[in-house]
């Protein structure tokens, strides 16, 4: 049952049910205040569906950050992981021995990606770290005193304090974190930008192809040029694949858009890659980069242990046998941008089933997301708002591929396009 309260300019939001309501004021309670969740309280999920413990349901057009690939409770990485459960399997003993779950993953990454080490991890920012370290390493050997990598505006590597504070683009994330880590560089989006910081202390190079959280912006043709300065300048140049691979953008891997010319040294890996089941991530390269990392120089209790192995294993599994969710992922960009076009003052641009909705004329987006996901329009759906960036907000979509066409339309017609287009009196009207 939907219970709702009207709110100005006509608007209604539906009110919380009593134990959605008790769940809501635990996490407000006691739980860290790093996110200001919109007012739903998600108990269950199905597809592309979360479900609060009242029975109300919204249509999940965030999936984790890209997170959940192909949908809620997807059952190829749930079955593999309840075989596991159901003989007498190693449950977590850390790289302190080897196990064969692990050995599997290496092998059938390495084969999918063509690199030839892989450094795991579980999220994001405990892989992406890893390739500036390894740049510095390289430095070090190289006899360079004050080495340097270059980074770009807009990106988001995680929030180790080595990306946070460099961060210019987000000041709340570098907020009182003490002064920006040395040794890092900031580049316009622009390759010529990027030629003017290059010097004898520069080891690498790091980009988001497609950037998710600094937008999403997409790329436009800058990352060949870079990667062919890279190679004039002998620095290497990694990406960072986290939200834009794994099929999301269309390609198994991110730079793969460009062909196998634009090779990167090492990419990073994560989100989906644990079948939205468990926490996997990995920073894969080349024998030459990745020899730099020895015994002690880096490690994770929880990078490669046997479970998130399985479930990481099962999902390449399945993604080596059905490319065409890449196929699929191009299917439902395309109709999203079909269905939001001709508002007067949005932009809706993609990459596969990465979306981006450009929307002029309001101070901020946030509004008309929780308009979406709490107000009286069917479906209510999930989506989130993005950064600023010349000038505009943004919103951004990354749905799941398990989404129906029709349940594409009607989250379109029926709540993204209205609130869209009454967008100034929303956002005038407090919501």
């Amino acid at each position: 049952m939907i219970i709702v309260v009207k709110k100005e300019a006509n608007m209604t939001h539906r009110l919380l049910g009593a134990e959605s309501s008790a769940a809501k004021e635990k996490i407000d309670q006691y739980s860290a205040r790093i996110y200001n969740p919109y007012q739903f309280v998600a108990h269950a999920a199905v597809g592309a569906w979360l479900y609060d413990k009242e029975g109300n349901k919204v249509l999940d057009l965030l999936s984790a950050y890209s997170s959940i690939l192909i949908g809620h409770n997807w059952k190829v990485p749930i079955r593999a992981l309840q075989k596991e459960y159901e003989r007498a399997c190693v449950g977590h003993c850390s790289r302190v021995v080897y196990t064969t779950q692990y050995a599997d993953f290496v092998e059938k990454l390495r084969a999918m990606t063509g690199f030839d080490r892989v450094l795991p991890a579980s999220d994001g920012r405990s892989s992406t770290e890893p390739f500036v370290d390894v740049c510095m390493m390289h430095a070090h050997h190289r006899g360079i005193e004050y080495p340097e990598v270059i980074l770009f505006e807009d990106y988001f590597h995680g929030r180790a304090r080595t990306f946070s504070t460099n961060a210019l683009f987000d000041q709340s994330q570098s907020l009182g974190k003490g002064p920006r880590v040395a040794g890092i560089v900031v580049a316009e989006h622009d390759v010529e930008d990027v030629r003017s910081r290059i010097n004898e202390n520069t080891v690498g190079i790091f980009m988001e192809i497609h950037r998710g959280e600094g937008g999403p912006l997409f790329d436009d043709g800058t990352y060949m040029k870079v990667h062919e300065l890279a190679r004039e300048r002998g620095v290497y140049i990694g990406t960072d694949g986290i939200q834009d691979s794994l099929y999301r953008c269309g390609y198994f891997m991110s730079w793969q858009e460009f062909g196998e010319k634009y090779r990167p040294d090492a990419t990073v890996l994560g989100k989906a890659l644990g079948g939205g089941e468990i926490p996997v991530s990995a920073l894969v390269g080349t024998e030459e980069f990745m020899s730099v990392l020895t015994p002690g120089t880096h490690g994770s209790t929880f990078g490669g242990y046997p479970r998130g192995c399985v479930a990481a294993s099962a999902t390449l599994d399945y993604l080596h046998d059905h490319p065409e969710v890449g196929e699929r992922a191009m299917e439902i960009g395309a109709r999203f941008a079909k269905n939001l076009a001709g508002i007067p003052g949005v932009e809706v641009t993609h990459r596969g089933a990465l979306i981006a909705v450009a929307v002029d004329g309001i101070p901020l987006a946030w509004p008309l997301c929780d308009e979406m996901i709490c107000g009286w329009r069917q479906p209510n759906v999930l989506v989130k708002s993005g950064h600023r960036h010349d000038g505009y907000e943004y919103l951004r979509l990354s749905p799941p591929t398990c989404i129906k066409n029709e349940e594409i339309d009607s989250a379109c017609f029926n709540t993204i396009r209205p609130i869209l287009e009454l967008r100034k009196e929303i956002v005038g009207s407090g919501c």
